[in-house]
């Protein structure tokens, strides 16, 4: 919250979707203005502890638990978002599916814009220590997904733009996930 003073903090209903077969099948709602609920109370502790007071108790905000049927209470995530609008540009460290952060892109086209990051303008990463976005590597995607322009590399300052534009960040975690069994 010091780093981003405007993150919005809210608890977001979740949706239960009986054919996931997955352990957990609540998901976000994809309307994220959907029963939303903010918070009723906000207080900061110096230097940088942050409370949030929601008016849900335990019980509602964790969701169904044993027998219960959990399509009747699916429970709440508790959300960080950056604010719509507060429009950012640059570009990711990257890191692989696992997670690792000390290797190289794999070589060839970009799926997206959205997955470039700045190892991908470089040969090494040692060169990273001194670098500034030269142009001199040739980066492109084959097709852009559905809804995107077609935003070319080293082509315009709009491409650009577009290019290097950062989507807000959302981070959701289930209150089931975050509050204690009894």
């Amino acid at each position: 919250f010091k780093k981003y003073p405007n993150t919005m903090v809210y608890a977001q209903k979740a949706i239960y979707d009986p054919d996931n077969k997955k352990k957990n099948p609540r998901t976000l709602p994809q309307d994220l203005d959907k029963d939303v609920m903010y918070p009723l109370f906000t207080a900061e502790l110096e230097p940088d502890v942050y409370l949030f007071g929601f008016d849900l108790s335990i019980e509602k905000a964790r969701g169904q638990r044993g027998n219960e049927n959990p399509a009747n209470n699916p429970g709440y995530f508790f959300v960080l978002r950056e604010r719509p609008g507060q429009i950012r540009f640059g570009l990711d460290d990257y890191t692989d599916e696992l997670g690792n952060t000390d290797l190289m892109p794999p070589a060839g086209p970009l799926e997206s814009w959205n997955d470039l990051s700045w190892e991908h303008t470089v040969n090494n990463k040692q060169a990273l220590e001194s670098y500034h976005l030269d142009f001199k590597k040739n980066l492109t995607i084959d097709a852009p997904p559905p809804g995107e322009p077609h935003a070319l590399w080293k082509s315009n300052s709009a491409d650009l733009a577009w290019i290097l534009y950062q989507n807000p960040v959302l981070f959701a975690r289930h209150a089931g996930e975050m509050l204690p069994e009894d």
